[in-house]
């Protein structure tokens, strides 16, 4: 698999669990959603945040100038 797939699956990755986080709460009575200061949700979501961040920055740099 080529770096860039490696970064868009890493980006997939953490963006459905952002949303599987919003849906737990919807559906069940877990509070995941919005995250608390020093919660375990707090600390998830901000880690699929940064994984996404960076794979959106890796993939950017991966693809440079491939659309010219």
């Amino acid at each position: 698999m080529s770096p860039t797939g490696v970064a868009f699956g890493v980006g997939l990755s953490s963006a459905a669990g952002v949303a599987a986080m919003v849906l737990v709460t919807i559906l069940t009575d877990r509070d995941w959603w919005p995250p608390g200061d020093t919660t375990l949700a707090y600390y998830c979501h901000w880690a699929l945040v940064a994984a996404f961040n960076c794979s959106l920055v890796a993939t950017a740099v991966l693809t440079w100038g491939e659309w010219a």
